[in-house]
């Protein structure tokens, strides 16, 4: 294979995760957690899953369901980070490393737009600020819920940085 085949792969297979495989996760998680009608379609591009209301269901059943996609792509990333210690091709690393790359910028932009979203107030809805709301969190514990989220996320990527680091191969000096 080449090199831009192997990009691909590692795109597809990064975008696959994340749009797929990071909802039905959600879906296996509502299906055990939450009583009432779940069902799936096509938004788009992207699978969605629609929950019924918060009414008569555990909140923290909520917040493991809509949480269930950042544990599925921390899941991935390290299944994909004990792949590449794993590993002695180039090639595979190379697909490996393009797929955590996808994973890694999917946490950090969900964040992203959650911190945004709670910030500016915007109708623009989002899983975690839907659960905030149903929750009847004032807009400093939504804020400080976020933050905190943001820091321990931020934790994780700077720890998985340093063990990506260690197992990357040291270039020699000609």
């Amino acid at each position: 294979m080449n090199k831009a085949t192997i990009i691909l792969l590692g795109l597809l297979s990064g975008f696959i995760s994340i749009f797929f495989l990071d909802e039905l996760l959600k879906m296996l998680a509502a299906v055990i957690l939450i009583k009432g009608h779940i069902a799936i379609i096509f938004n788009g591009w992207k699978l969605t899953i629609l929950l019924p209301a918060l009414g008569k269901n555990n909140f923290i059943s909520y917040g493991v369901v809509f949480g269930t996609p950042f544990i599925g792509s921390i899941f991935i990333i390290e299944i994909l980070l004990i792949w590449f210690t794993k590993t002695i091709s180039d090639r595979v690393k190379s697909f490996i490393i393009i797929n955590q790359l996808i994973n890694i910028g999917y946490l950090i932009f969900a964040i992203f737009i959650i911190i945004c979203s709670i910030l500016l107030k915007s109708s623009f809805t989002v899983d975690l600020q839907m659960l905030l709301k149903y929750g009847n969190l004032t807009y400093i514990q939504q804020l400080i819920f976020i933050l905190l989220m943001a820091l321990i996320l931020l934790a994780y990527l700077n720890i998985l940085a340093k063990r990506l680091k260690k197992s990357l191969p040291v270039p020699s000096r000609k």
